[in-house]
């Protein structure tokens, strides 16, 4: 059976090619967001405290939670989401007023 021009593999696929283009265009088909590796998202979760998220998360899992370690967890993850977001509002703040004044 041939292909149409320009459609297709046109010759046939033998080593590591046959590993790597399937996986290509099983990608391009994802409707998820590519994440880099220097990315603002990455970096903005490592700030994030992941032992408290996980040791909250293992409490809530085994019903082994106090009130003070809930608080704990709680008010350390919360206390670090406030401060990433006011870094963010203040940084887009700042942007509109530079891109006002121009």
């Amino acid at each position: 059976m041939r292909l149409p021009a320009g459609r297709g593999i046109k010759e046939p696929v033998t080593g590591d090619m046959a590993i790597v283009r399937p996986i290509r265009r099983a990608r391009q088909k994802s409707l998820t967001v590519p994440i880099k590796d220097g990315s603002l998202l990455l970096r903005g979760l490592q700030f994030l405290p992941t032992y408290y998220m996980a040791d909250g998360l293992l409490n809530a899992l085994q019903n082994q939670g106090t009130p003070g370690g809930i608080l704990l967890d709680l008010g350390v993850t919360l206390g670090c989401m406030l401060v990433s977001l006011g870094i963010s509002v203040w940084l887009l703040y700042r942007q509109a007023v530079v891109t006002a004044s121009i």
